[in-house]
């Protein structure tokens, strides 16, 4: 942590990254993390498509992670939440969480404007950790 950068405001969404990524893999060694490769009903595989701004999918926190609609094949948009969805994730949000199951993260660019590295993405990112972790642990997190 000492070592992200400093300036331009990075190190804060840098810090909300590797955050994440340490709450992810804390879950996965606990047995829980959130599915997000595939849907969590019908178990097909769900690919963010970053190019489309409307492009959205499911995560229930009670049935562990991302829902695409049920008895569809899914494609960029026929993703719509179900009755037992607490949110819907855009597909940046749906493609940093998957990538939080990987050892890195990818490098973090100094001044990048890209989506990918937003400030806002990443608490996104961290409030649905928050919240799912809170959920199956049966406990408040107080402090990150």
């Amino acid at each position: 942590l000492e070592q992200l950068p400093k300036t331009n405001g990075e190190r804060s969404y840098a810090v909300l990254a590797y955050l994440a990524q340490a709450v992810f893999h804390l879950l996965a060694l606990a047995g829980m993390a959130p599915q997000l490769q595939a849907c969590c009903l019908t178990k097909s595989t769900i690919s963010p498509d970053l190019s489309n701004p409307n492009w959205r999918v499911g995560f229930s926190i009670a049935s562990g992670g991302a829902i695409a609609s049920q008895g569809e094949e899914p494609t960029p948009t026929t993703y719509h939440p179900l009755p037992t969805t607490q949110t819907q994730l855009n597909a940046t949000e749906l493609t940093l969480l998957q990538q939080l199951a990987q050892p890195e993260l990818p490098p973090i660019p100094e001044n990048s404007s890209h989506q990918f590295f937003s400030h806002t993405s990443w608490v996104s990112v961290e409030r649905i950790l928050r919240q799912y972790t809170e959920y199956h642990f049966g406990r408040t997190i107080r402090s990150a």
